[in-house]
C-alpha cells in the first residue's frame, strides 16, 4: 500500500511523464551509438535518418509515448492506465519482432525486459489494488439504492439527513458524496473520475471515527455508484446505526 501511495503522488506521475517524453530521444541516441563508423555520428542528419527509417509501428508508439508523457504531466492517477496500454503495445511489438530487433540492436533485449518488468509492477500496484478510503465532512442524501442485496440480521436504518458526507481517498482528494445509506448499501454521486480498481476490490470506508463499513461495488448508473455492504458484524452494524441516528435530522 505504501508503494501505491507513492505512485499516486502527482510529483511521481509527472516525473514518469517527463521520462516518457524524453524516452524516444534517448532510444534514438542509443541507436546512434551503434553508428560508430558513420561520419558526423552525432549530427542532426544522422538523428533524422534514424528517426525516419524506423518501422511504422515504432513511429506510432513513439508518438503515443510523447502524447501520454504530456498527459502524465497533469499528475492525474488515471494516466497510469494509459501507460499500461502503451507498455502493452511496446511488449506486443517487441515480441513480434524480437529476433530481428535483437540482431539489429543489442539493447533490444534489455528494453524488452524493462518494459515487461515495469508493466507487471504498475499493473500489480495500481490496477489491481485499492487504497483504504476515508471520509471527511458529511452529504445530502436522496434517491434509492436498487441493489438487490439481503439486509443484515440486525436491521440497519436508512440515513435521512441533509448534512454533507464526502468520500475521499488519501492522495486522491474528494471523489464522491453520499446520496443514501440504507440496509442495501451505499449510493454515491461521483464528483470526478473514480480511483483505480474501485470496481474490482473490497473497500473499507471510514464514515466517522470508529465507524467503518466494508463495501463491494455493485453497479454504476452514469455518475452514480452503488455499493453493497460486505459481511458486517453485529458490532459494526450497531456502531453504524448509532452514528446514523446521531446525524439524522
Amino acid at each position: 500500500m505504501e508503494i501505491v501511495k507513492v505512485l499516486e503522488r502527482k510529483a511521481v506521475i509527472r516525473l514518469f511523464g517527463i521520462g516518457l517524453i524524453l524516452s524516444p530521444f534517448f532510444n534514438t541516441f542509443l541507436t546512434m551509438m551503434t553508428f560508430s563508423n558513420v561520419r558526423d555520428q552525432w549530427s542532426w542528419r544522422v538523428f533524422w535518418f534514424v528517426t525516419q527509417n524506423r518501422a511504422f509501428a515504432d513511429q506510432v508508439l513513439y508518438v503515443a509515448t510523447f502524447i501520454i508523457g504530456i498527459l502524465m504531466l497533469r499528475g492525474a492517477a488515471w494516466a497510469w492506465k494509459c501507460l499500461l496500454v502503451l507498455l502493452g503495445g511496446y511488449i506486443l511489438n517487441q515480441t513480434m519482432h524480437f529476433g530481428p530487433n535483437f540482431r539489429a540492436n543489442k539493447f533490444s533485449a534489455v528494453f524488452f525486459m524493462m518494459n515487461v518488468g515495469i508493466f507487471l509492477f504498475i499493473a500489480d500496484q495500481l490496477a489491481w489494488k485499492l487504497k483504504v478510503a476515508s471520509v471527511s465532512k458529511p452529504v445530502s442524501p436522496s434517491g434509492r439504492t436498487p441493489s438487490p442485496v439481503p439486509s443484515p440480521v440486525i436491521p440497519l436504518v436508512s440515513l435521512k439527513s441533509h448534512r454533507r458526507i464526502m468520500i475521499h481517498f488519501e492522495n486522491f482528494g474528494e471523489w464522491a458524496r453520499v446520496v443514501e445509506i440504507s440496509p442495501k448499501g451505499l449510493q454515491l454521486q461521483s464528483l470526478r473520475e473514480a480511483p483505480l480498481g474501485i470496481e474490482n476490490n473490497l473497500a473499507a470506508i471510514a464514515l466517522a471515527p470508529n465507524v467503518w463499513a466494508r463495501v463491494k461495488f455493485s453497479h454504476r448508473s452514469g455518475a452514480e455508484y452503488f455499493f453493497h455492504f460486505a459481511d458486517l458484524s453485529a458490532a459494526e452494524i450497531n456502531a453504524l446505526n448509532q452514528w446514523l441516528h446521531k446525524i439524522a435530522v
